[in-house]
């Protein structure tokens, strides 16, 4: 980590880091924006398909827990 801010510093020199990290920070806090807008749109995309799956899920763990666990691989079926 050291060694990239020295490398930064000879790059850009030390006039100019302040800008620089001015402009590194808020193009990070604008991805992190688009990041978050972008997981709240896919969660209410998804969201009429949660109690769907969960269903399932619960189904699925109620066969395995009543047949118990699957002994040897698929190829002796």
């Amino acid at each position: 980590m050291i060694l990239i801010l020295v490398l930064i510093v000879l790059v850009v020199g030390p006039e100019q880091l302040p800008e620089v990290v001015r402009k590194g920070a808020s193009f990070l806090r604008e991805a992190r924006s688009h990041l978050s807008e972008i997981r709240e749109a896919m969660d209410k995309q998804t969201e009429p398909l949660r109690e769907p799956l969960q269903s399932i899920r619960d189904d699925l763990d109620q066969d395995d827990q009543a047949t118990g666990p699957e002994t040897g691989d698929a190829s002796d079926k």
